[in-house]
């Protein structure tokens, strides 16, 4: 209780000085920054888990969603009531110790650098199918991403939270998008099994192979507390965008996974794919070009 007292005393300090001239955000900022951080692994990587079948992966899936959604309940309880920038590990510290504290922040820094790291080989990866001539060139797209990427989280400020309001509206318009386009080409019974017809394959030992990988639908949720310093109102803003923030992936997760799933030519070819999105793009795409087209020549 009194090392909570502490940090939450130092807390206040931090805030009432360095940064009290720091133009402060509020709840639809932080729903936005959980939508930036995570919307990405909605995009791509997530489909390998298919491997193991719809009906596994789906429960991995559920299961891995719910997990996420109790953890972000009680990270958000606790934020209302220790509203400071230390993450996880912070309020790990403040809770269970020290140790504790320190354990589970080095597991989310080697989290965080291994995500970003995926993340950037798989970006890397897509661009240099569409433009092949760069694929020998793939660590200088990566290191581009890196140069472009961290001044804006370094020296962003106003214009940092500004920017990611538009990325996260942006993301999240593109999965409704895809998922509102890509429903006429949906067939669930017929797409959503295996070339065999089944929904399970390899049994247990392939399902806890691909469970980690739903992961990918929420992971890095948990870090918006990290953004205690920066959000007017901490104790309010911070647990109502977490909430809502992780409510919106749950919900745009299952689409994307039912809808893809239910796209032709099915799992088998879909767990291999990357860019799991791409043949319901530019499926939709193509009905809405096809429908403009025909109302032209309508007139």
């Amino acid at each position: 209780m009194r090392e909570t007292n502490i940090i939450s005393t130092a807390s206040d300090k931090t805030d009432h000085s360095d940064l009290i001239n720091a133009p402060k955000r509020g709840k639809i900022d932080v729903w936005a920054l959980g939508i930036t951080i995570v919307i990405g692994g909605q995009y791509f990587s997530w489909n390998a888990g298919l491997v193991a079948g719809f009906g596994s992966y789906c429960i991995g899936t559920v299961i891995i969603g719910f997990a996420y959604l109790c953890l972000c309940l009680c990270t958000a309880e606790l934020s209302s009531t220790l509203p400071f920038a230390g993450g996880a590990y912070g309020l790990a510290r403040c809770t269970l110790g020290f140790y504790a504290g320190f354990i589970i922040g080095c597991c989310e820094a080697v989290e965080y650098i291994i995500y970003v790291a995926a993340s950037v080989l798989s970006l890397g990866s897509i661009i240099s199918s569409i433009a092949p001539v760069l694929v020998d060139y793939q660590p200088l797209l990566w290191l581009m991403f890196y140069v472009t990427a961290n001044p804006f989280h370094i020296f962003g400020g106003h214009n940092f939270w500004r920017l990611n309001l538009i990325v996260g509206v942006v993301s999240l318009f593109i999965i409704i998008l895809y998922c509102v386009g890509s429903l006429p080409y949906a067939n669930f019974d017929r797409y959503a099994v295996t070339g065999d017809g089944t929904w399970f394959v390899g049994g247990l030992e392939s399902f806890l192979h691909v469970f980690p990988l739903a992961a990918w639908f929420f992971v890095g949720v948990e870090a918006l507390n990290m953004a205690c310093d920066d959000i007017d109102e901490p104790k309010k803003s911070i647990p109502y965008g977490q909430i809502s923030c992780i409510v919106t992936l749950f919900v745009t997760a299952l689409s994307v996974l039912f809808i893809s799933s239910s796209l032709p030519p099915g799992i088998d070819d879909l767990s291999e794919d990357l860019a799991p999105l791409n043949k319901g793009m530019v499926a939709a795409i193509s009905l809405r070009l096809s429908m403009c087209v025909t109302c032209y020549d309508v007139r």
